[in-house]
């Protein structure tokens, strides 16, 4: 999955660190046992300056909750953690990109297709 900043000029932030019209990789989504949803981005630039809730530096994070969540100290990683009321309102976009690892496909040739008129054809 792929998430999308809102905006058109990426050489600022928003409020929270994120750089505006930026895609990120959503990797997945978590539950902690506080009854809190996050959603984990990741920068592919490998930097992370986020600094909403849930950044890494955050109060709100306990050692039982950053080990549910598969939480790792690593300000080089570009993986985030935001809570799933401020992705909503931090992403502009996600994009689902489906595993075709096993789909089938078909295809077709046709050659000297000319059209008389418009769903008309020789």
């Amino acid at each position: 999955m792929q998430s999308l900043t809102p905006g058109t000029d990426d050489s600022s932030t928003n409020g929270d660190g994120l750089y505006y019209n930026h895609a990120f990789t959503t990797l997945g989504v978590v539950t902690l046992s506080n009854g809190v949803r996050l959603v984990k981005v990741r920068n592919p630039h490998g930097s992370d300056r986020f600094h909403g809730r849930w950044s890494d530096d955050s109060p709100l994070w306990t050692a039982k909750l950053k080990l549910e969540a598969g939480f790792e100290y690593n300000k080089a990683d570009g993986v985030i953690f935001m809570q799933l009321e401020d992705y909503h309102e931090q992403m502009d976009a996600t994009t689902i990109n489906y595993d075709t690892t096993d789909w089938g496909y078909d295809y077709f040739l046709k050659l000297n297709d000319q059209t008389k008129s418009p769903g008309e054809f020789t």
